[in-house]
């Protein structure tokens, strides 16, 4: 079991688990519930975005496009981030034309949680150790079925 220990300044994270702590609970036992409920929220969502990237081809897009780029504080812009990424690499893209831009488009209609669960994985992706092939590592992620 790991202990994690953080604190919070006087901000709006501090504010906003002092908000939710009731009954008793301390703010770190409301941080332990809430970080339960978002990797609960990241694991549910993981249907709707490997339903987004449409296969092993859109998730090894979507990997390179992400690769590098800060998602810490907004992932919202994942589909912005994909579409330069074919924009810039053009017909070396593993998807070019319509199919890329059709990813562009059900990425940016994904859920809020969903995206949020494809900066995770995908970030996990990158920190994994190599697989034997490229698909065994992206369904250890989920971003393949």
């Amino acid at each position: 079991m790991s202990v994690v220990q953080f604190r919070t300044t006087a901000g709006a994270l501090g504010s906003l688990l002092d908000a939710r702590a009731r009954d008793g609970q301390s703010p770190a036992a409301v941080a332990k519930r809430d970080l339960e409920r978002f990797y609960t929220l990241l694991a549910r969502s993981m249907h709707e975005v490997r339903a987004a990237l449409g296969g092993e081809a859109g998730a090894v897009v979507v990997c390179h496009a992400l690769n590098g780029v800060w998602l810490a504080d907004n992932v919202g812009p994942i589909w912005a981030e994909v579409a330069d990424h074919l924009r810039l690499v053009g017909a070396d893209s593993e998807l070019v034309g319509e199919e890329g831009d059709a990813l562009v488009l059900r990425l940016r209609d994904m859920s809020p949680g969903a995206a949020a669960a494809l900066a995770d994985a995908v970030e996990l992706w990158w920190h994994d150790e190599p697989a034997a092939d490229r698909a065994e590592g992206l369904r250890r992620r989920g971003l393949i079925d």
